[in-house]
């Protein structure tokens, strides 16, 4: 009888408010490294981008382009809080660039890529660009499997652009991705 030991009230009532605590921390940092995830996945697909558009610039305009590149590093802002971040200042249009209205081409943005299906489709919903359709397009690189939000079937790469500063102006994200498929 003198070994054993009951524990109190108290001390039963201290160690499930402990636990309880430590469920619920446990749960935000997950979701915090599922964000980051996300995140980090969006910028590699904006380097694969970058480095794709770089490899397709004729030699003499590389060296520019990477300057360029060089004294604007991109910044990331989360992708699951992107109404909360500061808008970008609306991008300037010229005088003679008319209102985007066709709907078909080569050329897309890519808005974000996401680990889980979801959260494209809901990304997806969301977005009203001025031209083009948005789609999910699921794609795998080293064995996992995301899924990219874009704006596809823009005419030109000023259409293009123009999409993407609007977006990019909504939805207070960095600058997007423009490419051709």
């Amino acid at each position: 009888a003198s070994l054993a030991t009951a524990a109190s009230p108290d001390e039963i009532a201290n160690t499930r408010a402990a636990l309880q605590n430590a469920r619920e921390h446990n749960a935000q940092l997950e979701s915090s490294i599922a964000n980051l995830r996300s995140d980090n996945q969006r910028l590699v697909d904006t380097v694969a981008g970058l480095e794709a558009q770089l490899a397709a610039t004729p030699s003499g305009a590389a060296p520019a382009v990477a300057k360029v590149a060089a004294s604007k590093p991109a910044v990331a802002k989360p992708a699951a809080t992107p109404a909360k971040a500061a808008p970008a200042p609306a991008p300037a249009r010229s005088p003679a660039a008319a209102p985007v209205t066709a709907t078909t081409g080569e050329w897309f943005v890519n808005f974000g890529s996401y680990g889980q299906r979801a959260a494209a489709e809901d990304w997806a919903r969301r977005l009203k660009p001025a031209a083009g359709d948005v789609i999910v397009a699921p794609s795998t690189r080293d064995g996992r499997t995301f899924y990219r939000v874009r704006v596809i079937n823009l005419p030109d790469k000023t259409a293009a652009q123009q999409v993407a500063g609007k977006l990019e102006y909504t939805y207070g994200v960095s600058k997007l991705w423009v490419g051709q498929q």
